[in-house]
């Protein structure tokens, strides 16, 4: 049997799915004669089945312990939870989360409860508002962010909201401030005048 390169034959096919044809043409190779090739790599463990051929394993495994894996099984990765006030929320309990209201997040979960007034199952929501729980609306907006890979801004949207109330507020506090002196200047001024009046 001819020999092969085998970085050479990883680079060419990639992840993508070939055919034994597919290879015997690749080599040069009469395509009956790529059997014997397609058995030597399948259990050397390179190799994995797919419903319209094979495919090279990203780290080859030995065959003793190779398992055939379809192309339509998903890579399964290690689930992430994330702490949100009083809850550890994990990522696949999420089915979607509706952040198109400014300040408003709410996470529809697989969770089902029954509705206290029709009494039919629905899906559980978490709702988390800018103006009742910063914090927890803050943590759920940066792990949704985290799970879609987006950058996390630290001058995001959200702290920039904040910045700005908290400058409304003391810009008000300030203002009422102010008032106060300005009244209080006024009484002293008056008593002053009153004082000065007595005194002639």
């Amino acid at each position: 049997m001819k020999r092969y390169n085998m970085d050479e034959l990883k680079a060419h096919f990639g992840d993508r799915e070939f055919t034994g044809k597919d290879l015997a043409t690749h080599l040069g190779l009469n395509w009956q004669s790529s059997g014997a090739m397609i058995k030597e790599l399948k259990n050397n463990g390179h190799i994995y089945s797919t419903p319209g051929g094979w495919r090279f394993r990203v780290n080859p495994v030995p065959a003793q312990i190779a398992t055939p894996i379809t192309a339509a099984e998903p890579l399964v990765m290690p689930a992430r939870m994330a702490r949100v006030g009083g809850y550890y929320i994990h990522e696949s309990a999420v089915l979607i989360a509706d952040v198109m209201q400014d300040g408003k997040v709410t996470l529809f979960t697989t969770i089902l409860e029954i509705d206290g007034e029709t009494k039919h199952p629905r899906n559980k929501k978490l709702l988390f508002t800018q103006q009742h729980a910063p914090t927890e609306y803050r943590a759920t907006i940066a792990w949704l962010k985290s799970m879609a890979s987006e950058p996390i801004d630290t001058a995001d949207d959200t702290d920039r909201e904040t910045a700005l109330q908290l400058a409304e507020e003391a810009t008000q506090k300030l203002i009422a401030a102010e008032k106060k002196i300005a009244d209080l200047q006024a009484k002293i001024d008056s008593i002053k005048i009153a004082m000065n009046g007595a005194l002639l």
